[in-house]
């Protein structure tokens, strides 16, 4: 019997860049395009996890015959990615409060230099493109890569940093993909799920 790969257990890490970004190949390094998403990505990410789900709510058809459903409609469907990010960085901070600008100022003759962001989201989300990468996640084998692609996504988790005396600021993200018009089939409207199963060819 082979071993149980699809039983199978890893960590990811985020990465975001703008719409239209080329998604890498299973095997190359995420260009500078991209920004991984908390400064050591996945040693950032809190201990309950990366939370993919996809929920969907139906209605049903009742015949004035009978009480039972007849048939059942989708009505709508999402796929939404969540994450808290212990990495208190301002430049973490204004991705999840829709990319405000972090601006830097300069330290003066007796002033200290900071960064600083606006706090208010303002009334248009920003959209940018999603990678959610692992390097062992793949269930075809132990050190095989798999990453999702989603081509639209928009923030909508809220921000909920907690001041407590031992343990980190947490930054929740919470992404929702948006259909992706572009998509090379209708089951991709929300991207792709890549798992590796075999080597490079010689």
């Amino acid at each position: 019997m082979p071993p149980p790969y699809e039983v199978h257990a890893a960590p990811l890490t985020l990465y975001y860049a703008a719409v239209g970004a080329t998604f890498p190949a299973l095997l190359t390094t995420p260009p500078i395009a991209w920004t991984k998403l908390g400064q050591n990505g996945d040693l950032n990410y809190m201990d309950d996890g990366i939370k993919i789900t996809h929920p969907m709510t139906t209605k049903p058809f009742r015949g004035l015959g009978d009480p039972g459903t007849l048939k059942e409609f989708i009505d709508t469907e999402d796929l939404m990615i969540e994450v808290t990010v212990a990495d208190w960085r301002l430049e973490v901070h204004a991705q999840a409060l829709n990319q405000n600008t972090v601006s830097t100022v300069a330290p003066g003759v007796g002033s200290a230099g900071y960064k600083k962001m606006g706090l208010s989201r303002g009334i248009i989300l920003s959209e940018f493109a999603l990678l959610v990468r692992g390097t062992r996640a793949s269930a075809y084998g132990d050190d095989y890569v798999a990453q999702y692609e989603i081509p639209r996504v928009v923030q909508i988790g809220e921000p909920n940093p907690v001041a407590r005396r031992s343990d980190p600021f947490g930054l929740l993200f919470k992404f929702k993909a948006l259909v992706d018009p572009n998509a090379a089939s209708v089951d991709e409207r929300f991207g792709r799920l890549l798992q590796q199963n075999a080597e490079p060819g010689t």
